[in-house]
């Protein structure tokens, strides 16, 4: 069974065009920012950055298309529409052969007694940081230690948790990835028992930029984790990573030093659709960078039993990712919405409510899966 075949075909070609037109690829938004010009002004440049940025090519990937575009018309004087369009492709090519083409960096997985890394991935509003706070608070409730990294530069985790996102970056992972600190200087404790934090704020959105000339970047992370990871006196049991919504360095950061994923998923159509170009992501990361990457289980949110989406969706993910799939479902519920305003996680803040209860029963089934893959092991 296909991951979408519970629409008939009629519901499926309606929702095949309605993703037509919101789903813009990097060339269409391209075209339109070219579109009429007659020359390549410092105008022209600044739309077809905005257009290569807006399409989440990296702010990185971006500069270099930009400073080669300019190269490029300082040598030729002139460019037509067509001929630009023909060069934007050309050096995008050229720059994702480059990447396949880099040396692999060579990856030992340390063996360690220490905390197990957990990142939570997802698309955007689909539960994601609400699952890390909510997981964190539960497994310290439980008598476990955890520390969470606030890895997002919006800082939702950090505040959900009662603390700023806007003091000095001094005390933030911002200044651990810059090589400024040392992880263990910016761990904060929180107001709740076992529960510590790296927190975050929005410098930590201008990294990409800063590391542009750091080859291993992408093991950052991970390599100022070894201390904690590798240290026999570290007393966390969890590590879970915030992510952002989106796939950047930071991103890419959290999946080479995660050892599992958890996966929410919004129980609606756009959701699944997200998921299968996260499988996609996650299997690049495993192949080149991170071996031993998997995903520990997918947990359904937002879900809503009085719609039957809701219901087809479970169904389909439960088909096709078997026992990937959590038995818990966290519903819709307004006291999820209201906890982080108030700066704790909703199983605190109401225990009694439908959101908190769907939380400790993952919380209890998360732990359980843990005790079957070590019984496995």
């Amino acid at each position: 069974m296909g991951i979408f075949s519970f629409f008939s075909k009629d519901k499926k070609d309606k929702l095949d065009k309605g993703l037509e037109k919101t789903k813009e690829n990097v060339f269409g938004k391209l075209s339109r920012a070219v579109a009429g010009k007659s020359k390549v002004d410092e105008d022209a440049l600044d739309d077809i950055e905005e257009a290569l940025i807006t399409s989440d090519i990296g702010v990185e990937t971006t500069l270099k298309i930009i400073e080669r575009l300019e190269e490029r018309v300082a040598k030729d004087k002139y460019l037509d529409t067509n001929e630009l369009n023909a060069f934007l492709k050309e050096e995008m090519s050229l720059l994702l052969e480059e990447s396949n083409n880099t040396d692999e960096v060579e990856f030992v997985v340390p063996q360690t007694d220490g905390p197990y890394v957990i990142m939570v991935v997802g698309v955007n509003g689909v539960g994601k940081t609400t699952t890390v706070i909510n997981l964190a608070a539960g497994l310290s409730l439980l008598g476990k230690k955890v520390l969470v990294i606030d890895l997002d530069p919006q800082g939702n985790a950090t505040t959900g948790l009662g603390l700023s996102n806007l003091e000095n970056s001094e005390k933030s992972i911002y200044s651990v990835l810059n090589g400024n600190k040392k992880i263990s200087d910016v761990i904060q404790k929180t107001e709740f028992e076992n529960l510590d934090i790296i927190t975050s704020n929005v410098d930590l959105s201008g990294l990409e930029v800063e590391t542009a000339g750091d080859s291993r970047r992408a093991f950052k992370l991970k390599d100022e984790l070894a201390s904690i990871l590798n240290d026999s006196r570290a007393s966390y049991h969890y590590i879970l990573i915030d992510c952002p919504p989106s796939l950047s360095l930071l991103t890419i950061m959290a999946l080479v030093a995660s050892d599992a994923l958890v996966v929410p998923l919004q129980t609606e159509f756009f959701a699944l659709e997200g998921l299968t170009q996260l499988m996609k992501t996650i299997e690049r990361i495993k192949s080149n960078l991170n071996p031993i990457l998997e995903i520990r289980g997918i947990l359904l949110t937002m879900y809503d039993k009085r719609n039957k989406l809701s219901s087809q969706v479970e169904m389909e993910a439960r088909n096709f990712f078997k026992e990937k799939v959590y038995n818990t479902a966290v519903p819709r519920n307004v006291r999820l919405s209201e906890a982080p305003s108030h700066g704790v996680p909703v199983l605190i803040y109401d225990k009694l409510c439908p959101g908190s209860k769907a939380y400790f029963s993952f919380t209890e089934e998360f732990l359980e899966q843990e005790k079957e893959i070590e019984t496995a092991a």
